[in-house]
């Protein structure tokens, strides 16, 4: 598979499983307020980020200005004004040192300004190729992008990871940590061959070749950002997952057969242990309150036959879970 085609596979891959994201969150209504609006903002400038290292597009975009760099000048700016949110969000959380917090709107700014004046340059003839004006722009983002991964992401990925207890959330950072490291090197891959360009190195191709390489990982790591924490749940905790989907499957059973709706919402599974095991409870609550509006069956003599020896709620779930009709 050629280069050009793994990346179009990926990109394909990434807005597919943003679809299907944003599409349960929409029905789930968990989109419902300022933190959610600002994590899903920050999610899709990420992956229109990505989109643009498609060639296609990146050609078709440039097509248009006759050859200008313009697609590399919108990803710039997208990427530029990711760096910006994400500034936002650690600074409502107060996690921004002050002199950074006025240094870096001001940095950031006048960064994306310099940009579209490398752009203009080139747009006017004033002595800049359309192919070399890219790559100088690209030089000045990729150098930016690379010291806000340092001075910013990274440190915060590493705090949140140290403070985080529960063992799936602590898979969910660590992926978010790699996606900076993948970042950052992806950033320092496109300085060096920017600068293997500009100065008509023999090792251009070489450092080419690494960031096409690096790009993939960063798009691999974007998939797991949007891994949902119920499947890091099954992950980390797959018997207990197992034991619930068997008693909510007797549950489901019951429920049908005496035409009984939930009267209750079911536990929503997060990364909390705490919250399947709640599920696991509810489940077994509801079973109980239910199972004697059974006609007399194989399943309603089976779940008597447990509740005539009184065991303890951990042997009463398990042997809940192995009812058979």
């Amino acid at each position: 598979m050629a280069d050009h085609e793994i990346v179009l596979f990926l990109n394909i891959l990434l807005w597919i499983w943003l679809g299907y994201r944003f599409a349960r969150a929409f029905m789930h209504r968990k989109i419902n307020n300022g933190a959610a609006l600002y994590m899903w903002s920050l999610v899709l400038f990420c992956y229109l980020a990505a989109l643009l290292t498609v060639d296609e597009i990146e050609s078709a975009i440039d097509e248009q200005v006759n050859g200008l760099p313009l697609s590399i000048l919108i990803r710039t700016l997208i990427m530029l004004a990711t760096a910006h949110l994400f500034y936002l969000g650690l600074r409502s959380l107060r996690l921004i040192d002050g002199r950074f917090g006025y240094f870096f709107p001001r940095i950031n700014f006048g960064v994306a300004l310099i940009c579209i004046l490398i752009f203009t340059a080139i747009a006017a003839n004033f002595g800049l190729s359309h192919e070399s004006g890219g790559y100088l722009i690209k030089t000045v983002r990729d150098v930016t992008i690379a010291a806000w991964v340092l001075l910013l992401c990274v440190p915060t990925g590493r705090h949140l990871l140290a403070i985080e207890r529960l063992r799936p959330m602590k898979a969910h950072r660590l992926m978010n940590l790699l996606f900076f490291v993948a970042l950052l090197l992806v950033s320092v891959a496109g300085v060096a061959h920017a600068t293997a360009y500009l100065t008509g190195s023999s090792s251009e191709p070489v450092f080419s070749t690494f960031e096409r390489f690096i790009t993939y990982f960063v798009m691999v790591t974007l998939l797991t950002m949007l891994i949902p924490f119920r499947w890091l749940s099954v992950l980390f905790y797959p018997q207990r997952y197992l034991l619930l989907r068997r008693i909510r499957s007797l549950e489901n059973r019951i429920n049908e057969e005496i035409k009984s709706p939930l009267f209750s919402p079911r536990v929503t599974l997060s990364a909390s242990l705490d919250d399947l095991e709640l599920a696991i409870y509810q489940a077994v609550i509801s079973i109980l309150d239910n199972y004697q509006s059974l006609p007399d069956n194989a399943v309603k003599r089976q779940i008597v036959e447990l509740m005539d020896t009184r065991p303890p709620f951990e042997l009463l779930a398990r042997q809940m879970a192995s009812v058979r009709s």
